[in-house]
This record gives C-alpha cells, structure tokens and sequence, in this order.
C-alpha cells in the first residue's frame, strides 16, 4: 500500500530543499580583474564578478579578504597591498610603483590625450575600460586610477567620490561639464583635480595593513550549520501542518506560523548580532 499523495509531496518538497542547502555556495562566481589587472598597493581595485550559486570569498596572497554575497553580480572593490609571488605572471596582477600614473579611458576619447594630465613625469599607463561597466559598483573600487577620461559627465555623487580619492576626472566636450565644480581647460579636455589635504596614503605605509591579510571573513562553521538547522526546522514544522486532515490545516497553520516566525525572528536576530561582532 502506497503513501498518501499530500505525504509524498511533502517529502518529495523536503528532498528539494535539503538538496537545494547542499548544493548553496558550491558554485563559485567567474570574476575579471578590470583595467588590464594594474593596481596601485594599498588602494581598492575593481574586480567584475558575475552571479553564482552562493557566496564567493576573493582572496589569495597580499589581498585583503572580501565575500561577495550570494547571487551579486557587477563590480566590487579589492584591496591588495602587493602582488601575489608568481613567477609565471599567471595571476593577472600587476603592480605599479609610487611613480606609475594610471589612467582610464571610458569611451571613444582618444589615449593621446590623456597623457599630458600629468605633465613633467614618465608617460602614464592608459588603459581602456568598457563604458557598460567603467564607474559602475561601489566608488571606492575605482581608487586605484590616478585619473579617468570621459566623454559624457558621471553621476554627481561619483564625481565627488572620486575626487575625495584623488582620482582626477576629465572630459571631452565642448563645454563645461556643470558649475558645480571648478572645471579648467587643458587642451582637447575639461579637467576637474582633486585639491586634497594631508597625507595621501597611510602615514605608516601600506605595513599598516598587513594584521588583516590573514582574517578570514567568512562566518564560521557553527554557524552556518546553526542557519540550517533553523531553516530546516521551520521548513519540517510547515510541512508537518500539511499532514494535518484538510479541515483543520488551516487551525493548525495559525498557530504554528506565530510561533515559528517569533522563533525564527529570535534566531536571525542573534545570528545577525553574532556576524556584526565577528
């Protein structure tokens, strides 16, 4: 004698869900290191990364550890503070010095016009970034550039950020990109400097960094483990109401559903409360 049709569905909704916390996280996300992998020590660089399965750690040797949450894709900021040790160059890393200008180009502005930014000092790296992603994801991944060459105005917000960085912005247009900041021509440009006060990098170099190389920003295993036991609890204690005879399911879900969110509710407080002093 076969099962009743709603416990099969029941069990059959169980394995789904288990299969479904066992497979979570396993499948890492592609990234795709932007501006040719050059990154000045110290300052965030961006990094493009496209959705995945679960949460994906960026690490590796002399970058700080970041988690990307779960199913994001775009442009997030990595600190790396000096390139990884790699004979083979494989890593896609490359470090530039004190002296090394970095430049991105965004749009049909031509390289040759970037490279007097910066007069007086070697010729600048210039590199071109793709419009459908320069600029996009948090400001802070662009600190790295030493200046970027744009041919519409940015959004307001970023030009500010990007000046408080010290990345100096410019235009190809005819005329002044707006009046809200001090905009001089410089040739075939509208250029906007940073006017930066103080130091601008650690006072005790990039070594000041060097105690969070090692963290590891990932929760730990307890609890994760304690996260899916509450959700497999609730799920069970949801699916046990549906083995309940039709006429009083709907008796038995409303007293199980106050219950089971106060207690869920309890718990994701406590987990949040653990993550935000971890």
């Amino acid at each position: 004698m076969g099962m009743p049709p709603r416990i099969n569905r029941a069990l059959l909704t169980t394995l789904l869900f288990v299969a479904h916390l066992s497979l979570a996280g396993r499948a890492p996300a592609a990234n795709a290191y932007l501006l040719d992998g050059y990154f000045h020590p110290g300052r965030c660089m961006p990094v493009r990364v496209s959705p995945g399965n679960g949460e994906t750690l960026l690490s590796g040797d002399g970058m700080i550890p970041t988690i990307v949450p779960i199913a994001y894709g775009g442009v997030v900021p990595v600190l790396v503070l000096e390139a990884p040790v790699d004979s083979s160059g494989q890593t896609g890393l490359r470090v530039l010095s004190p002296n090394d200008r970095l430049i991105a180009i965004v749009g049909s502005s031509e390289a040759a016009a970037a490279v007097d930014l910066f007069p007086n000092e070697k010729p600048p790296i210039v590199v071109r970034v793709d419009p459908s992603v320069a600029l996009t994801g948090p400001s802070l991944a662009w600190e790295t550039l030493d200046a970027v060459v744009l041919d519409r105005p940015p959004e307001p917000e970023k030009v500010e950020k990007l000046l408080a960085m010290g990345v100096v912005i410019a235009m190809r247009t005819q005329d002044v990109p707006d009046h809200q900041w001090p905009w001089r021509r410089e040739g075939e440009l509208w250029v906007v400097r940073p006017q930066l006060v103080g130091p601008g990098g650690a006072i005790g170099g990039e070594a000041v960094h060097l105690p969070t190389v090692g963290w590891d920003v990932r929760l730990p295993s307890a609890t994760k483990r304690q996260i899916v036991l509450a959700a497999a609890l609730v799920s069970l204690l949801l699916i046990s109401a549906l083995l309940v005879r039709h006429g009083r399911r709907s008796i038995v879900l409303l007293i199980a559903l106050p219950f089971a969110g106060a207690a869920l509710n309890g718990f994701m407080t406590d987990i949040a409360s653990r993550i935000a002093a971890y």
